[in-house]
């Protein structure tokens, strides 16, 4: 996979827009509660692409990559 820069800041507000494996990589997870068409505010980005929602800080695996969301209009 081709690991591209995550083009949003913290503070921002995106909407969770998951792909079909994005959403199976999710199963399992503490992320498996994000709404899709939900606004998130980003709390943080790990390793410079993987997106961490406020509410999820604690949540195992360090973030979903950034695509997996779309910014707010």
């Amino acid at each position: 996979m081709n690991i591209e820069e995550c083009p949003f800041k913290v503070g921002q507000t995106v909407i969770y827009h998951p792909t079909e494996r994005g959403l199976d990589l999710v199963v399992m997870t503490d992320f498996n509660t994000l709404q899709r068409g939900a606004k998130y505010k980003v709390a943080r980005i790990d390793k410079g692409c993987y997106v961490v929602p406020e509410g999820f800080e604690q949540a195992g695996g360090g973030g979903l990559y950034w695509t997996e969301f779309r910014p707010e209009d």
